[in-house]
Formats: structure tokens, C-alpha cells, sequence
């Protein structure tokens, strides 16, 4: 009888040995399996990170490209006006928009004008002059500047009608481009606006490129004395986005 006590309690000690162990080798087979888990979910994390910032520099150079494209087409129009002896007809405006082909070439463009620049003494005779033609031609709204940019041209018109005759010297981050983009002889785009002409009031903006009389914009006082008006596109920016980052061109998802 003390024998088999003896062998009952050695069994325990073993039975209690292998219950320790076995726990043991849970724990460490968890722990095993969390490193694992945490490594390999940094590793994929990394991965994607280096893949989002990849994306995202792809679809900033995009827009950066595409932007680059649209500023070609305004200094287009800039060299047909001067080509014309720097001023150009509401027909001859018409058939160089039309030769640009917007809706195929330059998606996500509203449109494309001219702004005339006009100090206070020209005024009348810049109004008496579009009126030959378009006599409802008027400028709006009213401000109190001392100068105006007025809308002359813009195409397509069913789209943009309502723009017609709007004075960019009327809201500030409108006007502040027009000015820079006279002062620096370079192409600037304004601040986030509203287009009149979107209906759904959302964000857009302008992108003006400047032309001289006579060619002459060697130097500040030059480009503020011979300024004779802007070419400018005007942009609702989600259309802008749809245009240049369509789903077939990225991996990653964009919200404006």
C-alpha cells in the first residue's frame, strides 16, 4: 500500500510538472504569435505608407502637369492678342477658343476669357466700344475702386454667361491676383472663390495671365502703365479634379 501511495503522488508531481509546462508553452506561443502579429502588421503598414506617399506625389505632379498645360493656353491667348496688335475682336476670341477645343484638351476648364483693363478716363470709351456689338453689354456689380477689370470675352458663353461684364476689381481675392499678376508679368491664380456661373457655390478659382500694350513689360512702372488686360480661365475645382484625377489614374481615394 505505501508503494502504490508513493507512485500516486510521483504521477501527481508529474501531472503537475506537465500542467505548468503546458501553460507555459501557451504563454510564450502567444506572446510568439503577438510579435509576430505586431511585426508583420508594421511591416504592411510601412508598406502602405511608402505606397500612399508614392500615390500622392504621382497625383500632385499630375496636377502640377495639368496646370502647367492650362497656363500654356492662356499665354496661347496671349500671343494670338498680340498677334492681333494687342487687342482682339469678340469674333476673332471666338474662333481661337474654339480652335483650343476645351472639352477635349483641357478638361476640367470652365471656360476661357479676356479682361480689359480699364483706369477711369477709359472707361466710357471701352463701354461705347463694346456696346456696338452687344448693346445690353454692362459692367457689374459696382465697388469703389478706382479701376476696373471688367470680363470682356468668355467661351463658351451658354456656360458662362452670367460672367459677362464682372468686374474682378469688385471682391479682393479677385482683384489681389489681377494686380500681382500685372505687377510680375506672371501667370497667378486667385484665392478660392465663388463663380457666378457655378450654380451648385462651390470652390473655385481664377488663373490670369497678363498682356501689355505694345509689348512693353520690362519693369514694374513699365507693367503698371502698359497693362492692357488678362486672359483667364476660370475653374470649379471639384470639376478641375475630375477632369485630371479620374479613378483609372490612382490608387488612393481623394476628398476635397
Amino acid at each position: 500500500m505505501i508503494k502504490n501511495i508513493k507512485y500516486d503522488r510521483k504521477s501527481m508531481d508529474q501531472s503537475g510538472t506537465l500542467h505548468w509546462y503546458h501553460w507555459l508553452v501557451v504563454i510564450l506561443s502567444i506572446l510568439l504569435t503577438l510579435f509576430a502579429w505586431h511585426f508583420s502588421k508594421k511591416q504592411v503598414d510601412e508598406k502602405n505608407k511608402i505606397q500612399f506617399l508614392r500615390e500622392a506625389d504621382q497625383i500632385a505632379e499630375l496636377i502640377s502637369e495639368r496646370m502647367r498645360k492650362y497656363e500654356d493656353g492662356l499665354w496661347g491667348g496671349v500671343a494670338g492678342i498680340q498677334a492681333k496688335g494687342g487687342d482682339i475682336s469678340l469674333d476673332d476670341w471666338g474662333i481661337f477658343a474654339d480652335s483650343l477645343q476645351i472639352n477635349f484638351k483641357y478638361p476640367g476648364i470652365n471656360g476661357i476669357g479676356v479682361v480689359h483693363y480699364n483706369p477711369p478716363q477709359k472707361l466710357n470709351s471701352y463701354l461705347e466700344k463694346q456696346r456696338k456689338q452687344r448693346p445690353d453689354f454692362h459692367i457689374h456689380p459696382k465697388h469703389n475702386e478706382n479701376e476696373h477689370f471688367p470680363i470682356t470675352y468668355i467661351e463658351p458663353v451658354n456656360v458662362n454667361a452670367k460672367a459677362i461684364g464682372l468686374d474682378m476689381a469688385h471682391e479682393t481675392n479677385r482683384y489681389t491676383a489681377a494686380k500681382k499678376a500685372r505687377d510680375t508679368g506672371l501667370a497667378q491664380i486667385t484665392g478660392p472663390i465663388t463663380l457666378v456661373q457655378d450654380e451648385g457655390k462651390t470652390p473655385g478659382f481664377l488663373f490670369y495671365a497678363p498682356f501689355y500694350k505694345e509689348n512693353a513689360f520690362g519693369s514694374l512702372e513699365e507693367r503698371k502703365k502698359n497693362l492692357t488686360g488678362l486672359v483667364y480661365a476660370p475653374f470649379v475645382v471639384k470639376k478641375l479634379m475630375q477632369g485630371v484625377l479620374h479613378k483609372e489614374k490612382r490608387q488612393v481615394g481623394i476628398q476635397i
